[in-house]
């Protein structure tokens, strides 16, 4: 039990347990790493004697060494949204790429998830009947043509909060998919526009380098986010990696800090 307790009770449990709550995730993935790499390197004798030492049923060793395996859930970004259980990452090292990109748009992919509803969800997704044969279709929505982009989003993460709430399976089909990504090119050409419109006055005042420097910043800050490599070699007089930028990493600048 923590001895000192500051006046913002909530503010201190909540950070407390979620940093917690992240070290137990991690942990599955170094675990998993090390079961990976320790199949790759070890002899099979000498794996089979590790297997000894371990804890862990042969099943169990199968969906580490997977995990481990799975470059796509080296992501930080992804892991943050995994909840602390081996066999539900390991559902999720299932999906194909597509299907993972879904799982992820669809926000089927969180620290609450179950993996039931999971399983359930990714077999809707391959046009299995996976809610059983007293399943039965209770509703299909119809959008028209003018429907605005905003709405259609704003009906999504309706449909998504229901999802959650009851337990529901949703099968997006092609042109819903289609639907959803023009609505979100529409809204994000609609916030570019406001964007330049908001800064346009200021930027008669800033120096087109400035604005460059600014601009190539921020994709290497969604790049670096992402986990993935950042637009320039780590001393290139551009790149957030060198400690002379002015928004640099070492100077303690990061996505969220540069948007802020």
């Amino acid at each position: 039990m923590a001895q000192h307790v500051p006046s913002n009770q909530v503010a201190y449990y909540a950070q407390e347990i979620r940093e917690n709550w992240q070290k137990a995730v991690d942990g599955i993935f170094t675990v998993s790493g090390l079961v990976a790499e320790a199949k790759q390197d070890l002899s099979t004798a000498d794996w089979e004697r590790l297997k000894d030492e371990l804890p862990f049923s042969e099943s169990v060793l199968k969906k580490l060494i997977i995990i481990g395996n799975d470059r796509r859930l080296q992501k930080p970004n992804l892991q943050r949204l995994l909840p602390p259980r081996y066999s539900i990452i390991y559902e999720v090292t299932q999906l194909n790429g597509e299907e993972l990109q879904d799982a992820l748009d669809e926000d089927q992919i969180n620290p609450r998830m179950s993996r039931t509803h999971f399983i359930r969800w990714r077999a809707a997704k391959r046009g299995a009947s996976a809610a059983g044969p007293d399943s039965h279709l209770f509703a299909r929505l119809a959008i028209a043509d003018d429907f605005s982009p905003d709405n259609l989003l704003k009906v999504e993460s309706d449909i998504s909060k229901l999802v959650k709430r009851y337990g529901l399976l949703v099968n997006y089909g092609k042109q819903e998919k289609i639907l959803k990504e023009r609505a979100r090119s529409a809204l994000a050409n609609e916030l570019k526009a406001d964007f330049r419109k908001a800064i346009a006055a200021y930027n008669k005042e800033i120096d087109p380098d400035q604005i460059e420097q600014i601009e190539t910043a921020y994709w290497q800050f969604r790049k670096h986010q992402a986990g993935e490599p950042v637009s320039y070699p780590p001393d290139h007089p551009d790149s957030i990696e060198n400690p002379s930028h002015p928004f640099s990493i070492e100077k303690g600048w990061d996505h969220t800090r540069f948007m802020e």
